[in-house]
C-alpha cells in the first residue's frame, strides 16, 4: 500500500514502512533461529542485485564459519586470485567479497565478478558458505541445493510491473531447499516484513499450475539471408521444426483428416448451373459486405457520441437469426470487460410463431441469415396476426440501423414479464399491461414503417460521428461501396424459391471455403512466422541486401556473418564508418550494440565520438523506420545504449578496471559482461572486413579486440584452471 507525497512521489505508508535497522534485527533473529535449528546452509532469495547488496551490508557483524573453515575460505580465496593481477586483487568487489566469505555469507548475482561468483559457487558447494543471497538467476542451471531457502519477499519487478511470484518460479527457486542424500526434508521460508500476504495470493503462488512454456524464437535477418543462399534449406523448414510451431504441428494430422473429408463431400455435390452463377456472385459479394458492416458496426457503436444515443426505448432495426431487418426496442445494455456488449430488445413477432425442426436453415448459421436479410423480399417484417413479440439479446454485429424515433417503456419490467413468462408453467399467461402497451405501439410504428419507409429516420452513423482515424474511413467508404456493388445483384435474388436455390450455392459456397482454409492451415503459410517472415523480406529487399530475384547481394553476405544487428552493423561497415577511427573509439561505439543496462543520467561521450553517436542513431532510425513500416517483429526498438562509452574506451586505452570504475555507478559483472560481449562483436566485423577484402578494417579489428581482452574481464573460469 502506497501513498502519494505532496511533491508527486510515491512513498510507503507509516503501516507498510521497514526500517533497515529492523530489516537488520529481523535477519539477525533469523540467522540465529536457522543455526539453532540446524538448518544451515541457506539460499535466501532477493530478487533484486540492489536488496542483495545491502544486506550483505547489513549482516557485517555477523560470523557463520569457525576459526578453520575461516582458514580454508582464505587459503582457497588465495589460491583463486593468483590468476588476477596485483592491482585487480585490490578490487573494492574482490576485498568485500573476501571480507564476507570468510564470515560463511556470500552473494551472486549479476553485477558480481564472473571469478567472484564462481569462487562463491565452490564454496557453496563445499559448505563454506553458510548463507547465500542470491538472485533468480541462481536458481536456473546451476545445481546448488541447501537445507533452507529464504524468499526475501513474494513480490518482483518484471521491467513492467511489480507483481507476485509465478508458481513456475516459485517453484524453481522453492525447489533448491532440501539436499538429496544429506537432508530428508528442505525449508522453506517467505519473510512478511509489513503484513501477511492474503492466503488466496500465496495459495496461487504455491499450489496454482505453472505456465506453458513459450518459444521466445525470433526469426534474425542472418538466418534468412543464410538460407537464401543455400538452395537445399528453406526458411520455412526451420519455423517448422522451432517450438513456437510445436503445437500446430501436433494438429496437422487431424487437419489433413478434416480436409480429406471435405473433399470428398464436395466432390458429391452437383456443379451449379448457370442460372445460379448470379446467385454465387451474390453470395461473394454479400458475405464480404456483411463482414465490414459488422466490423464498422462494432467500432462506431463504441464511439461516445453514438454510444449517448443508445438509451432505454430507442428503436433499432436488428438481424439475428430468423429475425430479418426487424424493428426493435432497447429495454437494456450488458457490457464486461473483455466481452460484446449484449443489446436486449423487444422484437415483433408472428402471433404462432414456433420454431420448426424440419427447418433446414438453423444448421447454416449466422451468416446464412445475414446474407438473406439483404434480398428485397426480407427488407421490411410483416408479422402475422397481432401481439407477438419476444425479447432477444443482440450484439454490434446484428445491429443494422438506428432510428430516430423512441418509445416510452419500462426496460425492466418487460424483461421480468418475459423471463417470468420463459418458465414452463407460465407459459400460457398473458403478457403484462406494460408489454402490451409497448408492443401495441411498436406494432403501430412497424405499420407505419412498412406503407412508408420514410416513416421512420435512420441515424446517419457515419456522418453523424467525427471519424479521425483514416483506416476507419477508409473502410466506411469501402463498405459503401460494396453496398453499391450489391445493389445490382438483388434483382437476381427476387426470383421463385430464391431460398431453396439460394440454399444450395450457400452449402457449396461454405464448403469451398471451408476446403480453403484447410489448405491454408496445411500450407507453410499457416505458421505463425510466416508473416514476420514475409516482413522482413520486404525490408531486406528495401535496404538492398537481396535483390528482386531474392538473390543475397554483398551486403547481404556481409549480414550472414555478424551474431546480432546484423543490419545495422553491416550498414556502418559499408558506408566506411570505423575507417577513420581508432580501435578504442571503435570499441567504444561498438559498446552501444551490446550494453543493456541502465545508468543513472546522460552517458558522458568524448568530444571525438559525438558525431560519430549521431550518425550510429541515424542509420538505426532508418532500418527502424524500414521495420515498422513493413511491421516486422522488432526485438527491441533501444538497439543503441551508450551507457558504457567512457569506460569501454578508457579499458580499450589500458586503463586499469579500478580506475574506470570511477567512471560509472554500473556494477563490475555487468561491465565484464558488456566487454566479454563487445568482442564477439568485434570479431563478427573482422570476418565481415576479410568478406569484403578491408585489410585496414581487419587490423584495426584486431587491435580493438586485443585492447579490451586483459586483465580480469577475460581471465579464464575457475572451472577448468582448477
Amino acid at each position: 500500500m502506497q501513498a502519494k507525497s505532496k511533491g508527486g512521489q510515491s512513498v510507503r505508508s507509516a503501516k507498510n514502512f521497514v526500517s533497515a535497522k529492523q530489516d537488520q534485527n529481523m535477519w539477525i533473529g533469523l540467522i540465529d533461529f536457522l543455526k539453532r535449528n540446524n538448518k544451515m546452509p541457506v539460499v535466501a532469495f532477493t530478487l533484486s542485485r540492489n536488496r542483495c547488496d545491502i544486506n550483505l551490508q547489513a549482516l557485517q557483524s555477523v560470523d557463520l564459519n569457525t576459526a578453520r573453515e575461516k582458514g580454508s575460505v582464505q587459503k582457497f580465496f588465495q589460491q583463486c586470485l593468483q590468476k588476477l593481477k596485483p592491482p585487480d586483487r585490490q578490487l573494492p568487489q574482490v576485498l568485500s567479497m573476501k571480507d564476507s566469505l570468510e564470515r560463511g555469507i556470500g552473494v551472486h548475482h549479476s553485477g558480481i565478478l564472473p571469478i567472484l561468483k564462481e569462487i562463491v559457487e565452490m564454496l557453496f558447494q563445499s559448505g563454506l558458505v553458510k548463507l547465500l543471497f542470491a538472485t533468480e538467476t541462481f536458481a536456473m542451471g546451476v545445481n546448488m541445493p541447501a537445507r533452507t531457502v529464504i524468499f526475501d519477499s513474494h513480490r518482483k519487478y518484471d521491467g513492467l510491473e511489480v507483481r507476485n511470484l509465478k508458481p513456475g518460479e516459485y517453484i524453481q527457486m522453492a525447489g533448491r531447499a532440501g539436499r538429496r542424500g544429506h537432508d530428508e526434508n528442505g525449508t522453506v521460508i517467505l519473510l512478511c516484513k509489513s503484513q501477511v500476504p492474503p492466503s488466496i495470493d500465496l495459495r496461487s503462488m504455491i499450489l496454482g499450475q505453472p505456465e506453458k512454456l513459450q518459444s521466445q524464437f525470433i526469426l534474425r535477418y542472418a538466418v534468412i539471408l543464410t538460407c537464401l543462399r543455400i538452395e537445399s534449406i528453406k526458411v520455412e523448414d526451420i519455423i517448422q521444426f522451432t517450438f513456437k510451431e510445436f503445437n500446430q504441428k501436433l494438429q496437422l494430422p487431424m487437419q489433413q483428416k478434416q480436409l480429406e473429408v471435405a473433399l470428398d463431400k464436395f466432390s458429391q455435390l452437383p456443379e451449379l448451373g448457370e442460372q445460379l452463377q448470379p446467385l454465387c456472385r451474390f453470395y461473394d459479394l454479400a458475405q464480404e459486405y456483411t463482414i465490414e458492416k459488422q466490423r464498422i458496426m462494432k467500432y462506431l457503436l463504441s464511439q461516445p457520441k453514438i454510444a449517448k444515443e443508445l438509451k432505454v426505448g430507442r428503436i433499432l432495426v436488428v438481424t439475428q437469426g430468423r429475425h430479418y431487418n426487424k424493428l426493435g426496442i432497447l429495454l437494456a445494455i450488458k457490457s464486461a470487460p473483455g466481452k460484446d456488449t449484449v443489446y436486449r430488445l423487444l422484437v415483433l413477432d408472428h402471433q404462432f410463431s414456433s420454431s420448426d425442426p424440419k427447418d433446414n436453415n438453423l444448421h447454416r448459421g449466422e451468416m446464412y441469415y445475414k446474407i438473406v436479410s439483404l434480398t428485397p423480399q426480407n427488407k421490411l417484417f410483416q408479422p402475422e396476426g397481432i401481439g407477438g413479440h419476444c425479447v432477444i439479446d443482440a450484439k454490434a454485429a446484428d445491429i443494422v440501423e438506428i432510428t430516430k424515433s423512441t418509445i416510452k417503456v419500462d426496460g425492466d419490467i418487460i424483461i421480468r414479464n418475459w423471463e417470468q413468462r420463459q418458465i414452463e408453467r407460465f407459459k400460457d399467461s398473458p403478457p403484462g399491461a406494460t408489454v402490451v402497451k409497448a408492443v401495441s405501439e411498436l406494432q403501430q410504428l412497424n405499420q407505419n414503417y412498412i406503407d412508408n419507409t420514410d416513416a421512420v429516420k435512420c441515424i446517419n452513423l457515419s456522418k453523424d460521428v467525427n471519424i479521425s482515424e483514416e483506416n476507419e474511413l477508409v473502410q466506411i467508404r469501402y463498405t459503401e461501396y460494396l453496398w453499391k456493388q450489391l445493389l445490382t445483384l438483388l434483382p437476381h435474388t427476387n426470383i421463385a424459391g430464391f431460398e431453396q436455390e439460394f440454399a444450395t450455392v450457400y452449402e457449396r459456397k461454405v464448403l469451398e471455403r471451408r476446403i480453403e482454409e484447410l489448405k491454408f492451415k496445411n500450407s507453410t503459410k499457416n505458421l505463425s512466422l510466416y508473416p514476420d517472415y514475409c516482413n522482413k523480406l520486404e525490408v531486406l529487399r528495401a535496404l538492398k541486401y537481396i535483390d528482386d530475384l531474392d538473390e543475397v547481394t554483398l551486403k547481404g553476405k556481409v549480414a550472414c556473418e555478424m551474431g546480432q544487428n546484423e543490419l545495422l552493423i553491416t550498414e556502418l561497415i559499408l558506408c566506411n564508418m570505423f575507417n577513420d577511427l581508432e580501435p578504442a573509439e571503435i570499441a567504444a561505439l561498438l559498446s552501444s550494440l551490446v550494453f543493456q543496462g541502465k545508468i543513472q543520467g546522460e552517458p558522458v561521450i568524448p568530444e571525438k565520438l559525438k558525431k560519430c553517436v549521431k550518425e550510429f542513431e541515424d542509420i538505426n532510425d532508418t532500418i527502424l523506420a524500414e521495420e515498422l513500416r513493413n511491421k516486422t517483429i522488432i526485438e527491441t526498438e533501444n538497439r543503441l545504449n551508450f551507457g558504457l562509452l567512457e569506460v569501454v574506451y578508457e579499458w580499450a586505452r589500458n586503463k586499469p578496471f579500478a580506475e574506470i570504475m570511477k567512471l560509472t555507478e554500473v556494477q563490475e559483472g555487468i561491465i565484464v559482461r558488456c566487454i566479454q560481449q563487445l568482442d564477439e562483436t568485434l570479431r563478427d566485423v573482422k570476418t565481415a572486413a576479410i568478406r569484403i577484402g578491408n585489410p585496414a578494417l581487419q587490423s584495426k579489428m584486431e587491435e580493438a579486440s586485443t585492447a579490451i581482452k586483459r586483465d580480469i574481464v577475460f581471465t579464464a573460469s575457475l572451472y577448468t584452471a582448477l
